[in-house]
């Protein structure tokens, strides 16, 4: 017998009201992705995966943008995502968690890269969430 793994869900309701109209209750079901391809622009492309063991790993970096090849990531409320590498911030991912990414779904974003002498703000893309 194989393992699998099931989907994970995430459930969104909401009621309105409209005078003299019966109240409706609305109900969405999503499948939230596991792994997110993510396209990070500073400049410079760099494409890398995130997975929800909490691990990231860099699967394109042609130009040395990042010094590292990925490491865990953190979530930090409400700043965002943040992806460690050797045991610093490398990269922060504004307002994005791969827990609120429906599967299936694209996204936009702003990101900072954190070197160690300035930072630089640029852009994410999730490319690719499953």
């Amino acid at each position: 017998m194989g393992l699998f793994q099931l989907p994970k869900l995430k459930e969104q309701t909401w009621t309105e009201e409209r005078p003299g109209q019966l109240m409706l209750t609305h109900i969405w079901r999503f499948e939230m992705a596991t792994v997110a391809n993510v396209l990070l622009d500073f400049g410079n492309e760099v494409a890398i995966t995130i997975l929800d063991d909490r691990t990231w790993s860099v699967t394109g970096d042609p130009k040395g943008v990042l010094d590292v090849d990925g490491g865990p990531w953190k979530v930090t409320p409400p700043t965002g995502t943040e992806l460690i590498g050797g045991g610093l911030t490398q990269v922060v991912l504004l307002g994005w968690t791969l827990a609120s990414m429906p599967a299936g779904k694209t996204e936009e974003g702003t990101a900072y890269l954190f070197p160690e002498t300035a930072n630089t703000v640029g852009s994410f893309e999730v490319t690719q969430a499953l």
